[in-house]
C-alpha cells in the first residue's frame, strides 16, 4: 500500500518591483561570506521512519539565484548613488522605495537611516543598504502549510507500520483498530486529527480536546535556512522520533540519519562525545551542512517560455526508490513507502492578478458609488488578514482604490519572489 504525499513547488519570479530573487535569509539577516557556502536550498521531509534532507539548486537564466539577487541589489544601489560615493545619504534615500516593512518605513528619513545605519557614520554602505533589501525581499524559499493534512498521514502511517519497514501489510491493517486505541486520549471511539498530531505534542490536554481551536496548518517540511528554523527543526525531530531518543528526550541517536547510507562518516563526526547520540547543539552543528539525501535542480527562464523545468540529480540513500520523470516539471518518487509527488509551477502572474481582482472587487462592494469604501464596505472585500485601520493609511476613515493597491503590494512584497 502506497500513501501519496504530493508537494506543489511554487515559483514567483517577478514581482511588482522588476524581476529579482532573494537568497534565503530571514528579515535583516545578510548571508555569511564562506568558502564552502551552500549554493541550495536545504528542506528536511520529516519522512515515516527517519528525517529526509532535500537540496534545491535553483538556477534562474542558468544562473545561481543568489547572483540574481545580488545583481539586483547592486543595480538599485548604484541607482540611487547620485554622486558615485559609494554610500547613500540623507538626500539619495529620499527617492529609496519603501518595501512594506513596518519597522524600516516608518517615520522621517532621519528615523529610518538610524535603523539601518550600524556604524552610525549618517549613511548607508552597500553591505547596510543590502539588509533592507533582503528584509523587504523577505526568504527566497518558503514551506507553506497546505490543507492536505500530509504531516497527520505520515504519522498515521507511521503508528500503523509496527514493525517499520515502510510498507503496510494486511495482518498490520487488520490490526489497525487495537494499534490506534491507544492513541484514543479521550476514549470517544473516534481517532481525531488533533490526537493524531505528530507536531504538537507540548499543546495542553484543553487544546488536544479541542482540535477546532488549532488554526495553524502543519506541514511535514521544514526549512534548514537560518538559525531559527533549524532549532524549529531540532524540536521537531526530537518529538517525532521519539524512538530514537535517549530517556531523558533531550538527544537523538546517530543511527536515525544514517538509515541505508554509505556515506555516514559525517554524522558520527558530529558526535563530539562519542556516544551513539547527537544533542541540541550536536544537532544544530550537523543540520548546518547535513548530509542530503536527494538533490534537485529547478530552472527558471525569465525569457521565452518564463516555464520552470525539475530535474532529479542525484539520491545518496535507499530509502529513495522509483524514481519517475513524469514531465519536465513533474518528478515522482517513494521514500518510505509514501509516493512523494514534486511539481513546479510559475506563479509570476499571481501578484498582478491579485491586485486587479481586488481592484475589481473595490467597485463592486463600493454601493453608493462614493470612490471611497468605508469600514462595513471594506468588511464585503474579504480580504485575508486585511485590517481597515493599516488600510486606510490617513486614517480619513474613507478608504480610496490608491490606499487598497498600496496595501495590496506592500503586503505581498515578503512573499513575491518566493518558492514556495
Amino acid at each position: 500500500m502506497a500513501t501519496v504525499l504530493k508537494v506543489v513547488i511554487l515559483f514567483l519570479v517577478t514581482g511588482m518591483g522588476g524581476s529579482y530573487l532573494t537568497t534565503p535569509l530571514q528579515a535583516g539577516e545578510v548571508p555569511p561570506v564562506t568558502a564552502k557556502q551552500v549554493t541550495g536550498q536545504r528542506i528536511i521531509l520529516l519522512a515515516p521512519s527517519a528525517p529526509i534532507i532535500l537540496d534545491i539548486n535553483l538556477l534562474v537564466d542558468q544562473s545561481d539565484f543568489r547572483s540574481i539577487s545580488n545583481d539586483y541589489i547592486d543595480r538599485m544601489f548604484a541607482s540611487l548613488d547620485r554622486d558615485e560615493d559609494g554610500y547613500l545619504d540623507l538626500k539619495e534615500l529620499k527617492y529609496l522605495p519603501a518595501f512594506g516593512i513596518q519597522r524600516y518605513d516608518k517615520g522621517n528619513l532621519q528615523a529610518r537611516l538610524k535603523l539601518l545605519d550600524t556604524d552610525l557614520d549618517q549613511r548607508l554602505s552597500l553591505k547596510e543598504f543590502a539588509v533592507y533589501l533582503h528584509s523587504g525581499q523577505g526568504s527566497a524559499f518558503r514551506v507553506a502549510g497546505v490543507p492536505s493534512r500530509s504531516s497527520q498521514m505520515i504519522e498515521l502511517f507511521r503508528k500503523l507500520d509496527q514493525n517499520q519497514n515502510g510498507t503496510l501489510s494486511d495482518s498490520e491493517l487488520e490490526a489497525s483498530p487495537q494499534t490506534l486505541f491507544q492513541f484514543d486520549r479521550d476514549e470517544d471511539d473516534v481517532l481525531n486529527l488533533t490526537e493524531l498530531r505528530p507536531f504538537n505534542s507540548s499543546q495542553t490536554n484543553n487544546a488536544a480536546q479541542s482540535p477546532f481551536r488549532q488554526t495553524e496548518i502543519e506541514t511535514a517540511f521544514l526549512r534548514l535556512d537560518h538559525d531559527r528554523s533549524v532549532n524549529k527543526a531540532i524540536d521537531e525531530i526530537l518529538k517525532k522520533y521519539i524512538e530514537y531518543t535517549n530517556p531523558e528526550k533531550d538527544a537523538i541517536s546517530v543511527g536515525c540519519f544514517q538509515q541505508d547510507r554509505q556515506d555516514s562518516e559525517q554524522v558520527h563526526d558530529s558526535d563530539q562525545n562519542a556516544d551513539g547520540f547527537l544533542n541540541r547543539e550536536e544537532l544544530f552543528a550537523y543540520l548546518q551542512n547535513p548530509l542530503v539525501d536527494v538533490q534537485l535542480q529547478v530552472s527558471i527562464p525569465r525569457e521565452e517560455t518564463f516555464r520552470p523545468h525539475l530535474k532529479f540529480l542525484n539520491k545518496t540513500t535507499s530509502r529513495v526508490t522509483e524514481v519517475q520523470v513524469i514531465s519536465s516539471s513533474k518528478i515522482e518518487f517513494h521514500i518510505d513507502g509514501l509516493l512523494l509527488e514534486l511539481r513546479v509551477k510559475s506563479t509570476r502572474h499571481l501578484l498582478a492578478n491579485n491586485v486587479r481582482f481586488y481592484q475589481s472587487r473595490f467597485r463592486v462592494v463600493d454601493s453608493d458609488k462614493n470612490g471611497y469604501l468605508t469600514e462595513a464596505e471594506f468588511m464585503q472585500l474579504n480580504l485575508p488578514g486585511g485590517d481597515y485601520k493599516k488600510v486606510d493609511k490617513n486614517k480619513d476613515e474613507m478608504l480610496f482604490v490608491e490606499e487598497l493597491t498600496e496595501f495590496l503590494i506592500k503586503d505581498t512584497s515578503e512573499v513575491q519572489n518566493q518558492v514556495v
